[in-house]
């Protein structure tokens, strides 16, 4: 064969019918065996990073209330009182000199708050029937704002109105403050007069977080009940 068929042999079987590649070079058009492209690579790092954002978003946005399932009773001795909560809640209680504190609670920033005491002679020469006991309520109702101012920096209380909770009257406001910058809370304050004794009520919860708790701090405040031994229950 002459040296121009042999070139012409050469060209047609290409290079790599005669030349071995290196063992460090691979053709970039080739693929390990289970090696993913770039575009496969790209789409699984994509798909990742979605994961991670989803996940972070979701812990931000999961509201800090808990999933409301089914209700539980908390039945109160001291106070002589029983309300409704969502089950999962956190409850607690102490009594020192005749005055019981009950805490319930899905976190620290968002709670409501029992406090009783019992009434004093003087105090129960002055409760009469209907709205000379409603006078008399919403007097000792502004009296718990010195209390509250103290407690609640930039305490600012919106107009008193009546109501009946437990088949017991009641004066309650919605009061806006802060519990250190920049949160500011929305609330309400109550204060209920049982048999024998007085109740101050506070529901209170982050402003951004109110419209979701106020529909569960007026369902406990309605679901109220007074009785000389409440118990512990589950509810519906």
């Amino acid at each position: 064969m002459g040296v121009r068929a042999m070139r012409a042999s050469r060209r047609a079987e290409g290079p790599t019918s005669f030349e071995a590649p290196h063992p460090g070079v691979r053709d970039p058009r080739s693929r390990r065996r289970g090696e993913w492209s770039p575009f496969t690579n790209g789409l699984i790092t994509g798909c990742l990073g979605l994961l991670v954002f989803l996940s972070f978003w979701t812990a931000a946005t999961e509201s800090p209330l808990g999933r409301l399932g089914s209700w539980a009773t908390h039945g109160d001795t001291a106070g002589r009182f029983s309300i409704e909560y969502p089950a999962g809640w956190t409850t607690a209680t102490q009594t020192e000199g005749g005055v019981a504190a009950t805490h319930i609670a899905p976190s620290r920033r968002i709670y409501v708050e029992i406090v009783s005491q019992p009434t004093t002679s003087e105090q129960r020469a002055l409760i009469g029937a209907g709205s000379v006991a409603y006078t008399v309520l919403q007097r000792w109702h502004y009296s718990d704002e010195t209390y509250l101012r103290l407690r609640f920096p930039d305490y600012q209380p919106g107009p008193p109105g009546r109501t009946a909770l437990g088949g017991r009257p009641a004066v309650w406001s919605r009061f806006t403050a802060r519990q250190g910058p920049p949160d500011e809370l929305t609330g309400y304050h109550t204060t209920l007069l049982s048999r024998d004794r007085i109740l101050l009520i506070i529901a209170v919860a982050p402003s951004g977080s109110w419209e979701e708790f106020e529909p569960i701090a007026l369902h406990m405040l309605q679901s109220l009940r007074f009785d000389a031994n409440p118990a512990h229950a589950p509810s519906h």
